[in-house]
């Protein structure tokens, strides 16, 4: 139940501090309604709150090579994350590595007690069979909803895996 709490944290602070990221620039009526959803999410399993269990939330972002798009996603990931009291753990593998190699990393993730999440940048490059490293992903620690089991938790209301972050966000508004 405690790896739940913090992975649920995780996801919804990452979640709502990117979904909402371009109304912090261009509309303050948006801005000040949506950090009162992020704080009433924080209230739910604090930082402090974590801390006081010994926890440190942590998120793993698994890529391969340096994709410039890839590059500018990361770091707004571990600056939002940091802001939030989510430390990161990079794991970058090179652009030419082999399937074996992401599956090891991915492998580490899963049976790493703490890490709590992971961020499996995509696309992978032509020769990784995508869909089987997707698989491979603990859906418990799946962030990104690129699991099978977190697309039938979407339509199932299932407790493992997790829905997609930015469709999560859109749904918690509308609720």
């Amino acid at each position: 139940m405690k790896n739940f709490k913090v992975i649920t944290y995780i996801i919804l602070m990452i979640t709502f501090s990117f979904s909402f990221s371009s109304c912090e620039k261009h509309d303050d009526i948006h801005y000040h309604s949506d950090c009162n959803i992020v704080s009433i999410m924080v209230r739910a399993n604090s930082p402090e709150e974590l801390a006081r269990a010994g926890v440190e939330p942590t998120l793993a972002i698994v890529r391969m090579g340096a994709r410039p798009d890839d590059l500018s996603y990361e770091r707004t990931a571990r600056k939002r994350a940091g802001a939030l009291g989510i430390a990161v753990r990079p794991i970058v593998l090179d652009e030419f590595a082999p399937q074996e190699a992401l599956e090891a990393a991915l492998h580490e993730v899963n049976h790493d007690a703490d890490v709590h999440g992971c961020l499996l940048f995509r696309p992978l490059p032509s020769f990784v069979d995508e869909a089987r490293v997707c698989e491979l992903l603990a859906p418990e620690k799946d962030v990104d909803g690129i699991t099978l089991a977190s697309l039938a938790a979407v339509f199932t209301d299932g407790h493992r895996g997790f829905p997609p972050s930015t469709a999560a966000a859109c749904v918690e508004l509308l609720e």
